[in-house]
């Protein structure tokens, strides 16, 4: 049971005191039901049981994934990302792996993941 289920349970138990009659109690429920809708709609936790957790958002997801690629924290400027990416790049090149085939496919999809992640950056900054 949520906790919108709990407070309409209570407010029922209250508003019964008052003798209203089955189709005012009715209409006061529906009334309820589309005042929670739109709470819930336009809130920014979802509800989840009795517990609230905040609702996804994809696009943050998709940059807090690029900020992770490069090793920074949510929110870094764009120098930060920038020389985050070059100090990548040179520990990750495919070409320091030439002679290790074994480490050559793990470097080449690392590097893949740190230029998505600095293109995404470099057009988010509109950088050149």
């Amino acid at each position: 049971m949520s906790i919108f289920d709990r407070l309409k349970n209570i407010i029922r138990a209250n508003v019964n005191e008052f003798n209203y009659s089955n189709e005012e109690l009715d209409s006061i429920d529906a009334e309820y039901e589309n005042l929670v809708k739109k709470q819930q709609s336009t809130h920014k936790y979802q509800a989840s049981g009795d517990s609230y957790t905040p609702k996804p958002n994809p696009a943050e997801a998709e940059e807090r994934k690029h900020y992770a690629a490069l090793g920074l924290m949510y929110g870094a400027d764009f120098e930060k990302i920038k020389a985050a990416y070059k100090g990548l790049m040179k520990q990750y090149h495919p070409d320091k792996f030439q002679n290790q085939p074994d480490k050559l496919k793990q470097a080449q999809e690392q590097t893949q993941r740190i230029n998505i992640a600095y293109t995404y950056f470099k057009n988010k900054f509109n950088k050149g």
